[in-house]
């Protein structure tokens, strides 16, 4: 040779070759039949027809089973559909499948004692959505589990597991079948043909005004109040995990303080030159906000944030006609080229003839968001208000982190309240929030919810609500006699 190789050496790498060849071809082979089967391994295929055969051929069960065993993803063309499900059935071999009863064949017993707890979990996941759906229960972990020992029956092998073991079942079993751990909200019984009637009045009086005052630019304003905490809650983040702690890691808070909070009363507006005028109000109790440091407050540099101390920490009539006349003279600028529209909920402090009294005089146009509607239709609610908590829980995690001893101090926190205006509020444009509640007057401007609740409804003419209809808006057992003159009278 021309190497000098000898030529026994030469063949054996020849022949090393040709079986690496061989094996790549067998490997391409498998490969193409595992994709062929719907991404499934033998072990795979077998399961699925054991779940296909003891689910009395149920297809949406197999369909499920080979999703969680197919090696592709969802959006490969050959993933496992219910006509893949029947092909598999139709083309296996006959001798094989009666195989399937054959105790002393150890794949397909292994194969039908998976189905058989794949089934169970099915049926557990199904009683789960029962509980969940018609009855408003959260089971706990060992209901979920005896549940799926009661569906295994005398089939079950093994002792019952330990609580810790009960846990950790539930555990791969949650993660598996996508359910959460948390607890359902307390929501009143409410007739969504009803919410949808209100919505619809809402936005017939929506349109009513726009036509109304179609000669002039609408100025949109939302005003609502929310609870803000002494100590928010810290936000999510990095923990070191329990093999490094000394002691618990925690946030130290004495127990009055995490009870207390504040009002924040906000407002915003479609217009961002108007929203960077516009008040915002912080009531605080008298008996827990000091003398010292409300005075400290107003010797920092004055910013948009009025905060005030009172009796209570909640929102009352007369501090809400305080509000509006404050808001009023904000707006006063802009009234030659907008007409105000300011949006309130039915809450009670919002409802009093003295209220709607003193936002008539100050030349507002009141628009009631309707009762068990403020999920759907006011902004602040569905726009402003989780990222607003989310921002305040950053800020008063950075001021613990400036601290020695990780506690904040109350004029910090309520500096920082101060600049929110500024920072968060008038660094967005809200235009979209009330586009998003139909005051553009376009289907497709609303927000995905409210789309999906009223079910491509179109909207109504610009036609002026009758009594009946606004008085469905509010509670049914507040007397609103007077509500139809102050709003359309």
């Amino acid at each position: 040779m021309a190497d000098g190789m000898p030529v026994e050496t030469l063949q054996a790498a020849l022949e090393e070759n040709r079986r690496h060849l061989r094996r790549c071809q067998q490997q391409a082979r498998r490969r193409e039949h595992v994709r062929r089967c719907g991404g499934l391994s033998k072990t795979g295929v077998q399961r699925v027809l054991a779940t296909y055969y003891f689910s009395g051929w149920q297809l949406q069960a197999a369909l499920y089973v080979a999703g969680q065993l197919t090696s592709l993803k969802a959006t490969d063309p050959d993933y496992p559909t219910e006509s893949s499900i029947q092909r598999l059935f139709v083309e296996a071999n006959l001798g094989d499948l009666l195989r399937m009863h054959d105790e002393g064949n150890v794949q397909w017993t292994r194969a039908c004692r998976f189905a058989q707890k794949a089934l169970a979990e099915q049926e557990v996941f199904a009683w789960l959505k029962t509980q969940n759906l018609l009855h408003g229960a959260a089971p706990a972990a060992l209901q979920v589990y005896e549940q799926f020992r009661l569906r295994q029956g005398l089939a079950a092998p093994g002792e019952p597991l330990t609580r810790r073991g009960i846990h950790k079942w539930v555990m791969r079993w949650r993660k598996r079948w996508s359910v959460r751990r948390g607890r359902l909200r307390v929501r009143d019984p409410v007739d969504p043909a009803d919410l949808r009637r209100k919505v619809w009045t809402f936005w017939q009086s929506l349109s009513y005004i726009a036509e109304k005052y179609k000669d002039r630019k609408l100025l949109w304003l939302n005003f609502d109040e929310t609870s803000v905490a002494y100590a928010p809650q810290c936000p999510t983040g990095c923990i070191v995990s329990r093999k490094h702690w000394k002691i618990n890691p925690h946030c130290t808070v004495r127990k009055e303080v995490q009870r207390a909070a504040y009002s924040y009363c906000a407002t915003i507006c479609n217009s961002t030159e108007v929203q960077a005028k516009l008040p915002h109000f912080l009531i605080a109790n008298g008996s827990r906000m000091r003398q010292s440091v409300f005075r400290a407050f107003h010797a920092l540099p004055a910013t948009k944030l009025h905060v005030m101390r009172r009796k209570t920490a909640w929102v009352t009539a007369e501090s809400l006609v305080f509000m509006v006349k404050a808001l009023r003279k904000a707006v006063q600028p802009y009234v030659p080229e907008y007409k105000p529209i300011l949006i309130l909920d039915c809450a009670c402090q919002h409802l009093p003839k003295g209220v709607l009294r003193a936002a008539k005089q100050c030349g507002f146009q009141v628009l009631f968001v309707p009762s068990c509607c403020t999920s759907l239709l006011q902004p602040l609610d569905c726009y402003a208000f989780g990222p607003f908590k989310q921002y305040l829980r950053s800020k008063y995690q950075e001021l613990r982190q400036a601290e020695a001893d990780g506690q904040a101090q109350e004029i910090a926190w309520l500096y920082h309240l101060g600049q929110a205006p500024r920072v968060f509020f008038s660094s967005r444009a809200w235009g979209k929030a009330f586009r998003g509640i139909g005051a553009s007057r376009n289907i497709s401007d609303l927000h995905p919810r409210l789309q999906e609740f009223m079910q491509a409804a179109n909207f109504p003419l610009p036609v002026k609500p009758t009594r009946e209809q606004v008085s469905a808006i509010f509670q049914k057992r507040r007397r609103m006699d007077y509500a139809y003159v102050s709003l359309f009278g």
